[in-house]
């Protein structure tokens, strides 16, 4: 288990800030009263859950003793995100990629007033229903 070991003391360091020499202090005070094999996935699963002290990983293990079976809610990808294993972002983002179309497109203004309505790259109508619908909103509100 001494890979797993390394990685549990590498998660205690990383991210419950723990010295290296407290980190293998905290994993053998949980081995001695917890299954071993049940440690790392308890450790992780404290991150996933956003639980950063090293007790919550014992409360965890707890409950999961009571239970008599591990309860992870990570997926393998999370795991591998905490391990470093994903590849490094690229220098350049390509902006297309992350947003949607519809985010990309410049809001309609009108540069004089009853200008008509006509969406540039809206294929589905949305934003043209969700304008006609706007302007009779602000004429009932108005008359």
């Amino acid at each position: 288990m001494t890979s797993t070991r390394t990685a549990v003391i590498a998660l205690l360091e990383r991210y419950f800030e723990l010295s290296a020499a407290r980190a293998a202090e905290v994993l053998q005070q949980l081995r001695s009263h917890h299954p071993e094999a049940w440690i790392y996935p308890a450790t992780v699963e404290a991150i996933y859950q956003g639980r950063y002290r090293w007790v919550s990983i014992a409360q965890i293990l707890a409950l999961w003793q009571r239970r008599g079976q591990i309860n992870c809610h990570f997926s393998a990808d999370y795991e591998r995100l905490l391990l470093g294993e994903v590849p490094e972002q690229p220098d350049r983002i390509n902006v297309e990629t992350r947003l949607p179309a519809i985010a990309m497109t410049l809001p309609w203004v009108p540069e004089q007033p009853g200008e008509a309505f006509v969406p540039a790259q809206d294929q589905s109508g949305l934003t043209e229903r969700l304008y006609k619908t706007l302007v009779k909103a602000g004429s009932d509100c108005a008359g």
